[in-house]
């Protein structure tokens, strides 16, 4: 049996499957694995270890395999009202301010370490939607095309679906998914943040 859960950063789910599968150990066998990342990744872990199951992979295999797929997988957030970042303790009142006159956008980078941290001020859309493609072609290098994009939105889907389509203009052999917001990013980008999952789905060195 495997386990995966959400980020030990975010939650205490991981530490509490170890602490279950110590005192059950020697009556069954699971193998929990912390995604490192949000709810998205993990479906793309889901279903890639019953891909890999269903051709025949050992459970060892697979482990790994969702182990370096949680370690690869990157999240970002793209912030549209600064003042969201207040509320949730990651901007001071004073900046969001300055930083709404001054029309920055901040992109935000989920980390297993530290959390949800700044990533990149951007200013206009225009290169907002350059920065997402410059990291589409970097993960699509780096992986050889075997990749899965995850655009999530907060209730602005339009937004969404044009950036699939710019994506797909570049690399349509990607597999694209857009979904809204989860209670994670949800809770630091709130209404017209836009989120992006760049998930391998393929062993790569």
């Amino acid at each position: 049996m495997i386990g995966i859960s959400l980020s030990a950063k975010l939650s205490g789910t991981f530490q509490t499957m170890q602490m279950i599968m110590e005192e059950y150990k020697d009556k069954i066998q699971v193998y929990s694995i912390n995604s490192e990342n949000t709810s998205y990744v993990i479906g793309s872990m889901i279903e890639q270890a019953m891909e890999l199951d269903e051709s025949g992979a050992g459970i060892d295999k697979i482990v790994e395999h969702l182990k370096w797929v949680a370690s690869e997988s990157e999240v970002y957030l793209l912030v549209k009202d600064l003042h969201n970042l207040v509320k949730g303790g990651r901007l001071g009142s004073a900046s969001a301010v300055l930083g709404s006159l001054l029309r920055i956008r901040p992109i935000m980078k989920f980390d297993n370490d530290e959390g949800v941290k700044l990533y990149e001020k951007v200013r206009t859309d225009r290169r907002v939607m350059a920065k997402w493609v410059e990291i589409l072609v970097e993960k699509y290098e780096r992986f050889k095309g075997n990749l899965d994009v995850v655009v999530v939105h907060g209730d602005v889907e339009q937004d969404a679906l044009k950036i699939v389509e710019n994506f797909k203009e570049k690399f349509p052999d990607i597999k694209y998914r857009v979904y809204y917001l989860g209670s994670v990013l949800g809770v630091h980008g709130g209404n017209g943040a836009i989120g992006m999952a760049f998930i391998p789905n393929k062993y790569v060195e």
